[in-house]
């Protein structure tokens, strides 16, 4: 099992090639507000992993380097968790406390969009600071995965970083008939309904 000293070497070795490689740790407990009590999905982020995926702070701002540091009993939630929780996707939520396996955290941001359709209707995700998943819920310093962020020259790869296609020049005949084909499967296949664009970049492998 990887410990979060495993990690941070791993970081000082890759900075150079490396944007960003992060421990993540996921559990999971009943989170009660003060209207509702739902199955929670908690996943133990650092401070800067906000930005690094790209996620919107809708209301509040995401916690802090020192709270994670400390194991601060905070929380964000994405405004399908708000809606679960509170009745409603707009309510005022920051500042307020909800329970987390007996202990109460205190919501300090809404982040934009849902989870609801990657773990279920009827779950609620928070995000909270990683020593405090690791170290106050689960007992330990243990790591479940290893984000890592490279590096990239836009000078050196034969693609738009703003949206990831491939340069007309680089691609083969055969690669266009992939590329292609998998556009329209994809199409077949996609229910509107559960499309989750953040949750597909997250399942990419580099």
């Amino acid at each position: 099992e990887q410990r979060t000293s495993d990690v941070e070497a791993m970081a000082r070795d890759l900075a150079n090639d490396y944007e960003t490689v992060m421990p993540l740790s996921y559990g999971s407990g009943e989170v009660v507000s003060t209207k509702e009590k739902k199955n929670g999905n908690l996943q133990g982020v650092r401070a800067e992993y906000f930005d690094s995926m790209n996620m919107k702070v809708l209301q509040g701002s995401a916690f802090t380097k020192a709270d994670d540091e400390s194991g601060s009993q905070v929380a964000l939630m994405d405004e399908g968790s708000v809606k679960s929780l509170f009745g409603s996707a707009n309510s005022d939520v920051v500042g307020q406390m909800v329970r987390i396996g007996g202990s109460e955290y205190k919501v300090v941001g809404v982040l934009e969009g849902s989870s609801s359709t990657q773990y279920g209707g009827d779950s609620v995700t928070l995000y909270i600071p990683f020593n405090t998943l690791a170290q106050r819920i689960k007992g330990g310093d243990g790591v479940d995965i290893i984000y890592a962020l490279a590096r990239e020259d836009e000078a050196t790869v034969p693609f738009d970083l703003s949206n990831g296609k491939l340069d007309a020049d680089v691609l083969s005949d055969n690669d266009q008939l992939f590329q292609d084909l998998w556009r329209t499967y994809f199409k077949a296949i996609c229910i509107k309904e559960r499309m989750n664009p953040r949750k597909q970049l997250q399942d990419m492998h580099s």
